[in-house]
């Protein structure tokens, strides 16, 4: 997991780390880290700020990659989705939302945060 708040990130993974068949194997909370921190955890899905993956090639993560931002913006989406992530929820979403999205995506879906898919 990646985000710039670090309570935010914290909320995040707790959230997560709820479903026992989910569990959180890294943290950061900022981007300089971010390929290195990937190719060392190989985590199945990444759930990462959507701000942060700026400049960062997906093509060369190895994990699925669900984004996170602010208020849905279908083109910058649409443009990540194309890049190779594996969608795209709202911070705004419930911690149920973000964990059936994270297995949704960890089995090969496609996941659009429903303002999106509007």
């Amino acid at each position: 997991m990646a985000d710039s708040q670090p309570l935010f990130l914290d909320s995040l993974a707790r959230a997560v780390e709820q479903r026992r068949s989910l569990e959180v194997v890294g943290r950061l909370d900022d981007a300089q880290g971010l390929p290195g921190a990937l190719a060392a955890a190989r985590p199945d899905v990444a759930v990462i700020e959507d701000s942060l993956l700026d400049g960062v090639h997906l093509d060369a993560v190895a994990s699925r990659v669900l984004l996170l931002g602010g208020a849905p913006a279908p083109a910058r989406t649409f443009e990540a989705i194309e890049r190779g992530a594996a969608g795209y929820l709202s911070r705004a979403s419930s911690a149920d939302a973000l964990c059936d999205a994270i297995v949704r995506a960890a089995v090969g879906e496609t996941v659009l945060d429903p303002a999106v898919q509007t």
